[in-house]
C-alpha cells in the first residue's frame, strides 16, 4: 500500500453504523471481531452515520498480517456461484461484537 494511503487509512477498519454500534458497546477506534459460521476478522471499528443500519463494510486488499486476528476472506463461502461460474468473496452475513 502506497504511503499516503496509509496516512489515510493505516490499518484495516470494519465499517458500522453509529446506531449498530451503539447497540453493541462499540466506540471509534474498538477493536471488534466479526463472524460468521465461516470464521471470523478481528480490526477496529469506525463508527460512521454513512454507512446503513445492518450493514458493514470492511474495505479489501489488506493482507492476513494486518489484521489483529484472521482475515476478512474467512468470512466469505468457498462455493461457486452457478449463474456466474465465480466465487462471490464481497458479501457475507456476520455479526459483530466489541472484542
Amino acid at each position: 500500500m502506497t504511503p499516503w494511503l496509509r496516512e489515510i487509512e493505516p490499518e484495516p477498519m470494519l465499517k458500522i453504523n453509529s446506531k449498530d454500534a451503539e447497540a453493541r458497546g462499540i466506540s471509534q477506534g474498538d477493536y471488534v471481531r466479526a463472524y460468521n459460521d465461516h470464521g471470523s476478522v478481528v480490526l477496529r471499528a469506525k463508527v460512521t452515520p454513512g454507512i446503513k443500519e445492518g450493514v458493514v463494510s470492511i474495505p479489501h486488499g489488506w493482507n492476513a498480517t494486518q489484521y489483529k486476528e484472521g482475515h476478512a476472506q474467512d468470512l466469505t463461502n468457498r462455493f461457486m456461484n452457478d449463474f456466474c461460474s465465480n466465487s462471490a468473496f464481497y458479501d457475507f452475513l456476520c455479526e459483530v461484537e466489541k472484542y
